[in-house]
């Protein structure tokens, strides 16, 4: 049933956006389940100020330069419509979306044994992992404690030789081919506590056939958790 029209201003990169659209409610719903169907089509969520393009580009932004600077620019780009607290809140939304979804996808992989969609088929040998944990400090922990650790793996195929060396450095270059990165914090329990292998290793196989690579190289500086891969990947 159709409730009546509400109107939201979104940010674009073209400027602002006023949308004026439907609200209905579901009669069916025990609660009256309200939806802005407009919205869902276009997957604007409820209390987000900008378009998903804006968004991405604002995350992206916020992981190359430090946050401070990606909230300056942003501010600047749209005439201090998103503030930087803003701009910090739209953040913690992607994050806890992200951090959601891949609990979601651990607990349904650890009570169906399904793993999520699409399925990866590539198959290489080997597959390089190097993983390593750094732990940071918040603003609100003591001066003598660290925040939390966060640990991070980065994959990769082999090592490419660069053909052209940096002028004044003669030494050969190498890059990384087909590199992919995955981290996240360190819990012990609650609803974080995804294993860090098992989280890395349904990241991977989104790519990869996991089931079918001969062999898998892990590296790290020794740390009891990196060795514990082996209890994920069938051989490493």
């Amino acid at each position: 049933a159709v409730e009546g029209w509400r109107t939201r201003t979104l940010v674009t990169r073209m400027g602002d956006l006023r949308v004026r659209r439907r609200l209905y409610r579901d009669t069916r719903a025990p609660d009256g389940g309200a939806h802005f169907l407009l919205d869902e089509r276009f997957g604007w969520t409820p209390r987000q100020l900008t378009t998903p393009s804006m968004l991405a580009l604002l995350v992206d932004w916020a992981t190359d330069v430090p946050f401070a600077v990606a909230a300056r620019k942003l501010a600047a780009a749209t005439a201090g419509v998103l503030s930087g607290p803003t701009v910090r809140r739209h953040l913690r939304r992607v994050a806890e979306r992200v951090r959601t979804a891949e609990v979601v996808t651990h607990e349904t992989w650890e009570t169906t044994g399904r793993v999520p969609e699409p399925a990866g088929e590539r198959v290489v040998t080997p597959l390089y992992v190097e993983a390593d944990g750094v732990h940071v400090k918040t603003q609100r922990a003591p001066a003598h404690r660290h925040g939390y650790e966060l640990k991070c793996a980065s994959a990769y195929e082999r090592w490419e030789h660069l053909a052209d060396p940096t002028p004044g450095h003669p030494r050969p270059h190498y890059a990384l081919v087909a590199k992919q990165v995955y981290c996240h914090v360190h819990a012990t329990s609650g609803a974080d506590a995804v294993p860090f292998w098992e989280g890395a290793s349904l990241a991977l196989h989104r790519t990869y056939d996991l089931s079918r690579l001969s062999l898998v190289v892990v590296g790290g500086d020794g740390a009891n958790w990196i060795g514990t891969a082996a209890e994920v990947f069938a051989r490493v």
